[in-house]
């Protein structure tokens, strides 16, 4: 949670972590950062002062991540930093700081789990039952969901997650990348195997490294 929430601060900041990445770095092709630049570059970011050109999402990175900075010490940074640099080097380069895509990637399959599991406790887990749970998550009856949709059923379902979770849910959920989930692509969560999943994307790390 403490590296995905620092990850969406800084896209939210800068669009992209390459673009994150050009900022720590200064920008000079094949730079690597130290742990002591990965945190000045968070400190300075976050205490830079607002200004007129700065867009309403880059903001609201900015307050993401001063609010970052003061609920996490200087031990979790280290450890961010730590799980970034797989190989134990001194520095960390671009590839290693993009790597944080992945641990997004595998919160997103550890909460749809958690979703998973829970619709199972609380309606079973036949077919019947996942098509009722998508009924009452299809709150304005278009027989599909998009994001919002999904968010506003799972609230009504009396899911105890937040929207930005259940953001992350939604697109493992649309496969099609379509930006809506049909019925059927919503009962595919009955074979939804997160173990599989997880393996998967760390042996994609373990090559990354």
């Amino acid at each position: 949670e403490v590296l995905h929430e620092l990850r969406v601060a800084l896209l939210h900041l800068f669009g992209n972590d390459a673009a994150a990445y050009a900022k720590l770095t200064g920008g000079a092709d094949g730079a690597r950062a130290s742990l002591a630049d990965f945190e000045a570059f968070l400190i300075r970011e976050a205490k830079e002062p607002p200004t007129q050109s700065r867009s309403e999402k880059a903001a609201r990175g900015a307050d993401e991540l001063k609010a970052w900075l003061e609920k996490t010490t200087e031990e979790d940074r280290s450890r961010v930093f730590a799980s970034l640099n797989q190989g134990n080097s001194d520095t960390i380069d671009l590839t290693d700081f993009q790597s944080m895509s992945l641990y997004t990637a595998m919160l997103a399959v550890r909460r749809l789990d958690h979703f998973q599991n829970w619709v199972f406790e609380q309606f079973g887990r036949s077919r019947e039952a996942l098509a009722q749970v998508f009924q009452v998550l299809d709150v304005r009856d278009e027989k599909s969901l998009n994001r919002r949709t999904f968010s506003e059923g799972t609230r009504g379902l009396g899911y105890p997650f937040n929207p930005e979770a259940t953001k992350y849910m939604f697109a493992l959920l649309d496969r099609n990348f379509t930006g809506t989930v049909s019925s059927r692509e919503f009962q595919r969560l009955e074979d939804f195997h997160a173990g599989n999943l997880l393996m998967n994307l760390k042996a994609l790390k373990r090559l990354a490294d």
